[in-house]
């Protein structure tokens, strides 16, 4: 492999698909979580603590991600463009 100073707008490209995908993951883990939460046979101040920290603290803090993943990869996605379009 012959490695250079500048990634290759295909590298770009790759890093920024990577990324989005990763929507994906944080959105499962989003849903198994509330799935568990709703499902299981918990009751009481320790539940109700935990859940009132996943819904205010943890969400938001995971949907931060998902927009950080999202923004990111749209931004490899153009720079790998614009340097095909600098390149010819």
């Amino acid at each position: 492999m012959t490695v250079s100073q500048g990634a290759t707008p295909e590298d770009v490209d790759a890093i920024g698909t990577t990324l989005e995908a990763q929507v994906g993951i944080v959105d499962t883990i989003k849903g198994d979580v509330d799935r568990q939460l709703n499902d299981a046979a918990w009751v009481g101040g320790k539940k109700e603590a935990f859940q009132e920290q996943w819904v205010n603290v943890f969400v938001p803090a995971l949907n931060k991600l998902n927009v950080a993943f999202t923004d990111t990869g749209k931004d490899c996605h153009t720079i790998a463009e614009n340097t095909r379009l600098a390149l010819g």
